[in-house]
């Protein structure tokens, strides 16, 4: 599991996935996108999942269908 800001999970991933890493093995913390807390205020809203509600811990799988999670 990591965490950390979105730069660092870019070349995390690279890393974890080269050394043989599966993707679904691979989790991030994405705290940062919390505000509330509770999923009222929307800023947490990533696709469908808040990560208030959802998270804030995805697998990398996770990631990659949504890559917003990451990347904004």
């Amino acid at each position: 599991m990591a965490c950390g800001p979105p730069v660092f999970y870019k070349f995390m991933l690279e890393k974890l996935v080269k050394a043989g890493f599966a993707k679904d093995r691979i989790f991030l913390s994405l705290e940062r996108r919390m505000e509330c807390g509770i999923g009222k205020c929307g800023h947490c809203a990533v696709g469908y999942p808040f990560t208030c509600l959802h998270g804030p811990v995805f697998s990398y799988w996770d990631a990659i269908n949504l890559p917003e999670l990451i990347y904004t």
